[in-house]
């Protein structure tokens, strides 16, 4: 009987060896994969902190990206407008930033952008004669004339109508015109009022002023009744003059461009498709 004991006890001590060892490697298989899953849940934190600084990058890159290309537009724009206005054409009258005063007219009033500047006539180049005027400028529409007079004042003003000299006014377009030194806009009153005029013995006619045969010398400048343009709205209308410092002035210098215009919804189509 005594034998018997021995050998159970010795088969439950061999038990008990055989089931301590497996618990050992059942504790190191344990431990071995809580290594491999925090190591995977490290990684996966890790790539997740990646990823979300990555997004967060790409975010900033892609507003930094519309700031860019907004700046770039802006640019590419002002650098044409300076192509036009400071280099190719040299202008002593306008002001590159003046041009927004005379482009938000046309964006606001009429839908239309301005596309480029063409210098068509400059009074100290091509003659401050009326008859050099009409040489020159008859049969073209959408022209902005300049005006610089011998006391620094400038103002001018837009029409789509054609300049000719067949001595008469003429009206149904779209005018405007201006005062550089006041930024102000003056639009026509209704359709019915006449904006510009035909005349041999005068330059451009605006009815609400002109340049005379002569403008450099004196010979019938006149500003400043705005019977057809609108200026009572105006912050000095209580100023005797608007465009110049009396009614009769003399003239330093005049330009002419051709606008090229675009119909705002022309440029949306266009860039849709």
């Amino acid at each position: 009987m005594e034998k018997e004991l021995k050998e159970i006890n010795k088969k439950f001590t061999d038990v008990e060896l055989v089931i301590k060892k497996n618990e050992d490697d059942f504790k190191n298989i344990i431990n071995e994969k809580d290594k491999i899953i925090n190591s995977m849940n490290n990684r996966l934190i890790y790539q997740e902190n990646v990823l979300n600084r990555n997004k967060i990058e790409i975010k900033e890159l892609k507003k930094n990206l519309e700031i860019l290309t907004k700046e770039f537009t802006n640019f590419r724009e002002i650098m044409t407008r300076h192509i036009f206005i400071n280099h190719k054409n040299d202008s002593s009258i306008i002001k590159i930033e003046e041009l927004s005063l005379i482009e938000n007219a046309f964006l606001n009033k009429f839908k239309k952008i301005v596309k480029s500047y063409e210098l068509l006539f400059r009074a100290s180049h091509d003659g401050y004669d009326s008859k050099d005027f009409h040489r020159v400028c008859n049969g073209k529409k959408n022209t902005l004339i300049l005006i610089l007079t011998d006391s620094g004042r400038r103002f001018g003003g837009f029409t789509d109508l054609e300049w000719d000299q067949n001595n008469t006014y003429k009206k149904g377009g779209n005018s405007f015109i201006f005062s550089l030194d006041n930024n102000e806009i003056y639009y026509k009153k209704d359709d019915d009022v006449y904006e510009i005029g035909g005349f041999s013995s005068y330059g451009p006619d605006f009815y609400d002023f002109h340049l005379g045969a002569k403008c450099n010398e004196g010979n019938n400048e006149e500003s400043n009744f705005f019977m057809s343009f609108d200026a009572f709205r105006s912050q000095y209308f209580n100023n005797d003059f608007l465009l110049t410092e009396k009614r009769e002035f003399l003239v330093k210098d005049y330009e002419v461009y051709i606008l090229d215009l675009e119909d705002i919804k022309k440029k949306e189509e266009t860039t849709m498709s």
